[in-house]
């Protein structure tokens, strides 16, 4: 038997990609995901990275790196990204001249998404201030 560690160690369990919108009017998020676990045939690696869950991330792209370490020094990396997406605080204006004789309405994101699914109609957009 010998006792040299050909292995290197596993990391388990990774979440996949992470994609969190902000809330109105901010440029971050808080964000949350399950930790992976790390086995080796000799002992328990350490694992470890920059970030946790529960940190807040700005508005783009963050690439997660877990690196777990073995008694013997090698070491494996796995990754994910997280994303946060800005919901701004802004508004769409909706114009629809059969629904609203010409005039249009304003609604909030949301309601216009809503609206869309709803009505199964295409509708013009412009910016509303």
């Amino acid at each position: 038997m010998s006792n040299k560690d050909d292995d290197y160690p596993v990391i388990h369990n990774l979440t996949d990609n992470v994609t969190v919108p902000t809330d109105i009017g901010q440029s971050y998020a808080t964000v949350n995901w399950i930790e992976p676990t790390a086995t080796d045939n000799y002992g328990e690696p350490t694992l470890e990275c920059p970030y946790e869950p529960g940190d807040t991330f700005s508005i783009g792209f963050t690439k997660v790196v877990y690196t777990a370490v073995d008694i013997s020094g090698q070491s494996t990396n796995a990754s994910f990204w997280i994303e946060v997406i800005g919901w701004y605080n802004v508004f769409l204006t909706l114009f629809n001249p059969r629904q609203t004789k010409g005039r249009g309405f304003v609604a909030t994101p949301y309601e216009f998404f809503y609206h869309c699914i709803k009505t199964k109609k295409q509708l013009l957009l412009t910016p509303g201030f």
